[in-house]
Formats: C-alpha cells, sequence, structure tokens
C-alpha cells in the first residue's frame, strides 16, 4: 500500500520538473481510505509542507481504489517559482 511519504516524494519530483514545490501550493487535498491513519498522514504533511506559512489543506476519508492508501490533490499557483507557467489547477498526485 502506498504511502503518503511515497505520494509526496513522487509528487515533489514532478513538481520540481516545473520548478515549483509542494510548499508552493495554495490548497492540497488529503484523501485517506482510512480516517484511522490521519494521525501518520498529518505527520508526513507536516514533513513535506511544514514550515512558518503552509498550505492550506482538508482532509478526507474517501473511497480510494483497492490498494491504495492515499491521493492527493494539489492546487498551485499560475507561475511557479523561477516564472515557469503553471496551470491554474494542477492534476491531481495520485498513488502512481
Amino acid at each position: 500500500m502506498l504511502t503518503l511519504t511515497a505520494t509526496c516524494t513522487a509528487g515533489r519530483a514532478g513538481l520540481a520538473k516545473e520548478s515549483a514545490h509542494l510548499r508552493d501550493g495554495l490548497f492540497i487535498q488529503l484523501y485517506l481510505a482510512d480516517m484511522g491513519h490521519f494521525a501518520a498522514a498529518n505527520a508526513a504533511y507536516a514533513r513535506f509542507c511544514g514550515g512558518i506559512n503552509p498550505p492550506a489543506r482538508a482532509c478526507v476519508q474517501a473511497p480510494l481504489p483497492a490498494g491504495t492508501a492515499v491521493a492527493v490533490d494539489v492546487i498551485l499557483p499560475p507561475c511557479g517559482a523561477k516564472g515557469a507557467q503553471l496551470p491554474a489547477s494542477a492534476p491531481g498526485l495520485y498513488a502512481w
């Protein structure tokens, strides 16, 4: 089962190609297959997005595909840190 740490690591690599970071997100939506994993998800979120002003986020339980523990959507601003043009709403960073 893929964890939020693995999902964020993969997402971070994809965002880096666009000169962006998870901390650049305007809003992050976490979907958990089991809210019993919220504490672990919260700790992983803090590691990847922590700091003085982390992105706004919400966390909900949702029916996810078999074997998927977590899915993440990240909404980014229109321009990346180095001026790269990014879509106003980036596609979800799902368990891949």
